[in-house]
């Protein structure tokens, strides 16, 4: 699976990421920490609760389609 950034600059690749989640410093935000330790942005939205709903419509989509597919972060 793989997970392109809100802002086009990032692809990220599942398979070297321990988590994807709501970001510790920003909760509007949606981050990923890689194998290596390192952050990476995805997305940043206008409250948190739409960061979850990004955060589960991922998850959902992870659950359907196991890792074969391309999620690419809304605008908003």
């Amino acid at each position: 699976m793989k997970i392109l950034s809100q802002d086009k600059d990032l692809i990220l690749n599942i398979d070297n990421t321990t988590v994807i989640g709501i970001a510790l410093n920003n909760n509007k935000e949606i981050a990923s920490i890689t194998t290596n330790g390192k952050e990476q942005f995805l997305g940043i939205y206008a409250t948190e609760e739409r960061a979850k709903e990004v955060l589960l419509e991922i998850f959902t989509k992870m659950k359907a389609n196991g890792f074969d597919f391309t999620y690419e972060m809304p605008a908003e």
